[in-house]
C-alpha cells in the first residue's frame, strides 16, 4: 500500500527527473550550436583533425555512432538553425535528425553523379527543412547559427 509520504516522495523525484531531462535537452542543443559554429569555422582542421567526425571520435572520445549523430546534427543545424528550438524542447532529438537525413536521401535518390552531389544535398536539406516545423532563423553577420544561439 502506498502511503501519502511515499506518494509525495515519488512526485518530488518525478519532478526532479523531468527538470533534469529538460536541462539535458537544452544542454544538447547548446552543444550542437557550439559544434556547428566550431565546424563551420573548421576549428577541427586547425587542431590537426581531418574531419569533424575524427575530432569528435578521437579528441572528445565519443563512440563512432555518437560522433555520427552529433556531426549530422551539427551539419543540419548549420543549414537549418530552426532545428535548434525543437532540439531544446525535446520535439527533435539526434536520432530523429539522422532519420530525417536518411529519409531525405532516399526521397531524392541514393547515388547522384559526382557533378550532381551539390544539388542532391540541397534537395536533401529541403526535405529535412520541410519536416522541421519551426520558422527559419538567419544571421546576416557571422555564422548562420549565431542568431539561434541568442535564443538560449
Amino acid at each position: 500500500m502506498t502511503t501519502a509520504s511515499d506518494l509525495s516522495a515519488a512526485r518530488t523525484e518525478s519532478a526532479r527527473l523531468f527538470d533534469l531531462l529538460r536541462r539535458e535537452q537544452h544542454a544538447m542543443a547548446e552543444f550542437l550550436v557550439a559544434l556547428a559554429i566550431f565546424d563551420e569555422q573548421r576549428r577541427w582542421d586547425a587542431l590537426g583533425y581531418g574531419t569533424l567526425f575524427d575530432y569528435l571520435h578521437r579528441k572528445l572520445g565519443l563512440p563512432k555512432s555518437a560522433a555520427f549523430y552529433r556531426m549530422t546534427a551539427a551539419h543540419l543545424v548549420q543549414k537549418y538553425p530552426a532545428a535548434i528550438e525543437p532540439l531544446r524542447t525535446g520535439k527533435l532529438c539526434l536520432s530523429t535528425l539522422a532519420e530525417h537525413r536518411r529519409r531525405a536521401r532516399r526521397a531524392v535518390g541514393r547515388s547522384p553523379a559526382p557533378s550532381e552531389r551539390g544539388d542532391h544535398r540541397s534537395r536533401s536539406f529541403a526535405y529535412i527543412s520541410s519536416n522541421v516545423d519551426a520558422p527559419r532563423r538567419t544571421s546576416p553577420s557571422g555564422p548562420r547559427v549565431a542568431a539561434a544561439r541568442q535564443g538560449a
